[in-house]
């Protein structure tokens, strides 16, 4: 479904508080968070499927830094 379809009369939820669980996660501070998308992963899709199934419409790439 196109985002342009959603936003109808409908509200849209974003998925959010990216950089709080990275660091719940350990992302050590001299690391840049994008960098943690090729080292982990793992962890990043995680957090992803959290969020979609908290019922996100829109899930965002992990840009924290």
């Amino acid at each position: 479904m196109k985002t342009i379809d959603l936003s109808g009369n409908t509200f849209l939820f974003f998925d959010g508080a990216m950089g709080s669980l990275l660091q719940s996660e350990n992302l050590p501070y001299s690391l840049y968070p994008e960098t943690y998308n090729i080292t982990h992963g793992e962890v990043i899709t995680g957090i992803h499927e959290m969020y979609l199934n908290a019922g996100v419409n829109v899930i965002s790439a992990n840009t924290f830094g």
